[in-house]
């Protein structure tokens, strides 16, 4: 064993008392500069790196990463101070724009009770959409109670106080137009429905819906029947509204006779279709800038791609260039256009398939 050690210490390996003796000297951190360990990683040593080393070259204590591992407490710290500040917000949640659902009226034939449940059925419909936060119907009668003059006749003048006691943006207004049964026993009702912003008093969109139920797909009587018509009708009316009804555009200029406008035949637009006029004005009391209601006008003459209107209120302040416009939804003057594509292939395959006492 001896010769053996000694051949080790001939070779420039150290020996186990060498490496013994080492470890009782005081650490000194002049033994690593440009000594082997300065070049490599701590704690990668081998057996064979050890023995290959010369023996003034060895550190006095192999604890080599102390001042290493002394400051590794700071990396918890320094990850969570990073990602609280780059910290990704979480998406934005869409707002639900408040509206009040009065009861419907009904056809002068039919059950007022289908009024409310047609009702009921699209406001159930809209808060579902998600788009919409529906007034309780308990608030809404509240309202009516406690605050004279919102009772019928249920107007549009009343419609906007009944928005601004409910802080509402819209109101929405409807119609049972008719319930029919078919030879097959198919339940068929139809409705109207309009919706009024409080700001400028202008109904902004509506439409015409129809739907039916037949025993082929629900067992009941022809009562429920009817409720499950009017279900799906709301459905199809709260789809329906999704598009925008409204054209807008906006005044190239104005004169005291006529304003012409930047939207034409191309857009939709035709003769006798009613327009607001709008105009950005600042809040003196918020600081905020709102759009208001300078007043109408009614479209006198139609190009491609612009149009002519009158005005026929407002006549006092007037339009200037630059001011928007925005089509007023009306039922009985615009029934082409109040329909979508899809509406008018229904209404198509419906009456096809109505019976004599049909609507």
């Amino acid at each position: 064993m001896g010769a053996a050690r000694g051949q080790g210490r001939r070779d420039g390996a150290p020996d186990a008392d060498a490496l013994d003796k080492e470890a009782r000297v005081p650490y000194n951190s002049s033994h690593f500069e440009g000594s082997y360990f300065s070049k490599i990683r701590p704690n990668t040593l081998s057996k064979g790196d050890l023995m290959s080393v010369s023996a003034p070259s060895l550190p006095t204590r192999l604890a080599l990463p102390c001042r290493f591992t002394r400051g590794l407490w700071i990396l918890p710290l320094f990850v969570a101070l990073l990602s609280a500040i780059f910290v990704v917000p979480s998406q934005a949640q869409p707002t639900r724009e408040t509206v009040v659902v009065v009861d419907f009226d009904v056809a002068p034939t039919l059950d007022p009770l289908l009024g409310r449940k047609a009702a009921d059925a699209f406001a159930v419909e809209l808060q579902r959409s998600g788009n919409y936060e529906v007034v309780t119907r308990q608030r809404v009668e509240e309202a009516i109670v406690q605050q004279a003059g919102l009772g019928d006749p249920l107007d549009v003048v009343t419609q906007v106080r009944l928005a601004q006691v409910l802080g509402a943006r819209y109101v929405f207004t409807g119609q049972v137009v008719g319930v029919a049964t078919t030879p097959t026993g198919a339940s068929r009702v139809r409705l109207d429905l309009r919706q009024l912003e409080a700001a400028t008093g202008d109904y902004i969109n509506g439409t015409q819906a129809e739907a039916s139920a037949d025993q082929r797909t629900i067992e009941a009587a022809r009562e429920l029947l009817t409720d499950e018509a009017i279900n799906k009708v709301a459905f199809v009316a709260a789809r329906q509204l999704r598009a925008p009804y409204r054209r807008e555009g906006s005044v190239l200029n104005a004169t005291r006779e006529d304003v012409e406008l930047s939207i034409g035949a191309r857009d939709g637009v035709v003769n006798g279709q009613r327009y607001a006029v709008l105009r950005d004005l600042p809040n003196r009391a918020t600081g905020v800038t709102e759009r208001r209601k300078i007043g109408e006008l009614a479209i006198i003459a139609v190009d491609s791609n612009q149009s002519t209107g009158a005005l026929v209120s407002g006549g006092a302040v007037g339009a200037r260039t630059g001011d928007r416009i925005r089509q007023i939804y009306s039922i009985t003057g615009n029934q082409s256009s109040i329909l979508n594509s899809r509406a008018r292939r229904n209404f198509g395959s419906s009456r096809r398939n109505r019976s004599r006492t049909g609507f």
